[in-house]
């Protein structure tokens, strides 16, 4: 997890996570209540950590794993069948330990229970029950509190803007029940590691608040001081007694997505985690094979503009027309050659270009391409391994201009079934 990432969750998790999910589930990421919050919280990490902004603005973090996103709407029809694909107690996604929760124990049986009256609050239009699972009044308490330690002639309007968020939150849950859904959840997880990882953000927030301290900066001092609240709060929602990550299926209009939920238990009691813990449990799938995609996209684009320049240049590009696989270790220290007159120069030159428009090709294991009539119709790339909850661990492989998804990452077993997914023109 990077430094930055971990440093905006310890500092402004709470406003992240009252902000961010609602107004996704809303509809209203340009509201005043996301603009407000989102300055907040920019200008709190500008002050407080040393690599404030560039965390701050980052949004979905797809380097982190990020894949929150908006829950609203589960309905019930839920299932506590917590046998998984992946053989053995203990699996790993991305750098994260999962081990299998025993379903009958107390705590699992505590949470299940909590998250089905979510589901079931979902369908009904219960807010308050929705809120209650949620622990939704804690953070927009911490909101208000939020608006009070920035004070100033704006002070009531930012009161109402949090009120309004709430009103769209209600509004937003009450929507839901006109559409059809239903939830599984297919496996529950302990996470053993969570917890190192909680201490190691409050423990490099609390570097950067004694170096506050200890500067002769008056203006950063008393932006702290005026956060003590929202850092006590911050550290309130971190303290969890227990956790336990959920894999659900969530269907939604005929449509049914791979979910990731986390229960945590404060004071005795579990609450749906639906922010920041996903993220920084290492749940990196979707994130994954994005950017497995978009490589294969960088390659596309780079093999068309070397070939667009082997044609400026009188090289007859379509005299390569065929279908190529490398090693991404082919276009390391690659020199243009002298005179591109055979095959063999024709392709030192090919991927010389490549390698200056997309340098980062050396990093992928395999490279593979068609080229016709001196275009590229497509490209793949072998990315390495990809671990999962649900299918171990498997070979990730991006394609272009057919990209692979969720859905069907786990179809593609080589490289040359990758290349004949990403042909347009390909019968699969």
């Amino acid at each position: 997890m990077k430094s930055s990432y971990k440093t905006r969750i310890a500092c402004c998790a709470a406003a992240l996570l009252c902000c961010a999910p609602l107004m996704q589930s809303c509809g209203k990421e340009d509201s005043p209540a996301a603009q407000t919050a989102g300055s907040s919280a920019d200008q709190m990490l500008e002050e407080i950590t040393k690599d404030a902004v560039s965390g701050a603005e980052g949004g979905s973090d797809s380097e982190t794993g990020s894949e929150t996103g908006s829950v609203s709407g589960f309905s019930d029809e839920s299932s506590t069948n917590a046998d998984t694909k992946p053989a053995g107690q203990t699996v790993k996604n991305g750098d994260t330990e999962y081990v299998k929760a025993d379903p009958a124990s107390p705590d699992c049986a505590e949470a299940t229970e909590r998250l089905n009256k979510y589901f079931d609050a979902m369908k009904s239009g219960d807010v308050d029950a929705v809120f209650d699972v949620m622990d939704m009044q804690k953070t927009l308490a911490y909101m208000k509190q939020m608006y009070d330690a920035q004070g100033g002639s704006e002070l009531d309007t930012e009161r109402n803007t949090v009120e309004e968020l709430e009103k769209q939150m209600r509004q937003s849950v009450q929507e839901s029940v006109n559409h059809s859904l239903s939830n599984t959840i297919v496996g529950v997880y302990e996470v053993p590691g969570y917890r190192t990882q909680i201490d190691e953000m409050l423990a490099e927030m609390d570097e950067n608040i004694e170096e506050i301290r200890n500067s002769d900066d008056s203006s950063k001092q008393e932006m702290l001081s005026k956060y003590e609240e929202q850092i006590k709060v911050t550290r309130d929602m971190l303290n969890f007694e227990s956790l336990l990550f959920f894999d659900c299926d969530v269907t939604a209009d005929g449509k049914t997505e791979e979910t990731p939920l986390v229960m945590v238990k404060r004071d005795g009691k579990w609450y749906l985690e639906m922010t920041f813990m996903p993220a920084m449990i290492g749940y990196v799938k979707k994130s994954k094979i994005v950017s497995a995609n978009s490589g294969a996209k960088s390659c596309y684009a780079a093999l068309q503009s070397a070939l667009t320049d082997m044609e400026d240049e009188d090289h007859d590009a379509a005299s390569l027309d065929g279908t190529y696989t490398l090693k991404g270790s082919d276009f390391e220290n690659v020199k243009q050659p002298e005179r591109v007159e055979t095959e063999e120069e024709k392709m030192q030159y090919l991927r010389c270009r490549i390698h200056e428009y997309f340098n980062d090709i050396t990093k992928y294991e395999q490279v593979a391409f068609v080229i016709e009539n001196g275009d590229c119709s497509c490209a793949a790339l072998d990315c390495g391994k990809l671990s999962t909850l649900r299918d171990g661990e498997i070979e990730l492989f991006g394609t272009y201009p057919n990209m692979t998804s969720t859905d069907t990452y786990n179809t593609i077993g080589s490289i040359s079934d990758a290349l004949k997914f990403a042909d347009p023109n390909s019968d699969r």
